[in-house]
């Protein structure tokens, strides 16, 4: 996983991307490899979390602000060993409270449902008040997960 930044500051769009190596250094998912978000507005100075899921895939969490709003929202998407995503296209959004920040998520995968909870701090739209958050996804095989209640 890492990070694709075009543009000058102020004005930095920043994207998430993945690549896949063998054990020879040969890319194996095509040039420019697997977008996880391509719309940018990920928070620059705030490194997204990535981790293994257990299965030879990865799962990735981060926040932005796509709608350009001033609010964050947290967003999490976990990529397969063949490069399949399985959650919608940049993303499944850990929560849709509006006017609340969700900033710093974390996901893992349980392993026995193969479900991925994501856990971020939630905070008032001025920062003053927070708290700490959790949601349960549920990947599904075509690549389009569902959010728990």
């Amino acid at each position: 996983m890492h990070t694709v930044t075009t543009g000058n500051f102020p004005a930095q769009k920043v994207k998430i991307a993945s690549q896949k190596f063998n054990s020879k250094g040969e890319i194996m998912w095509g040039n420019g490899g697997k977008w996880i978000q391509d719309i940018g507005n990920v928070m620059i100075y705030t490194p997204p979390f990535f981790s293994g899921d257990g299965k030879d895939g990865a799962i990735v969490a981060w926040h932005d602000d796509r709608n350009s709003t001033n609010i964050q929202s947290a967003w999490v998407q976990r990529i397969n060993s063949k490069g399949v995503l399985a959650f919608p296209k940049n993303g499944a959004e850990a929560a849709t409270q509006d006017d609340l920040n969700k900033f710093n998520p974390v996901a893992g995968v349980l392993s026995e449902t193969n479900e991925v909870v994501v856990t971020w701090r939630m905070t008032s739209a001025g920062q003053g008040e927070s708290g700490l958050y959790s949601q349960k996804l549920i990947p599904k095989e075509n690549g389009c997960g569902e959010m728990m209640v």
